[in-house]
């Protein structure tokens, strides 16, 4: 069951990356450092979108956009991170 557990917890902290991931590429984009004219670009923001956007999409409709900036992949985060100290806290403790 441990082992279990730190799969989950090692799949969440990849995600946690892959949405910061995706945060910077937003900004790069955002500041026309990084276009999707790049076939590089292109593949790799399209397949991020594919892993990130069905779980950030029930997060945007509850956090609100904060002027042009997206909160809702921090927010994401901020989940993860929770879950993973709960974890870390609660869960694995009793099963070591």
């Amino acid at each position: 069951m441990l082992k279990f557990i730190l799969v989950i917890d090692f799949l969440l902290a990849t995600y946690a990356w892959l949405a910061f991931v995706a945060v910077v590429l937003g900004w790069l984009k955002g500041f026309n450092i990084l276009n999707d004219r790049s076939y590089g670009v292109a593949l790799f923001s399209k397949c991020l979108n594919l892993v990130i956007e069905p779980v950030l999409r029930p997060i945007r409709k509850i956090v609100p956009k904060v002027g042009v900036v997206d909160a809702s992949p921090f927010a994401l985060i901020i989940i993860i991170m929770a879950v993973r100290y709960a974890m870390a806290l609660y869960l694995i403790p009793k099963l070591v």
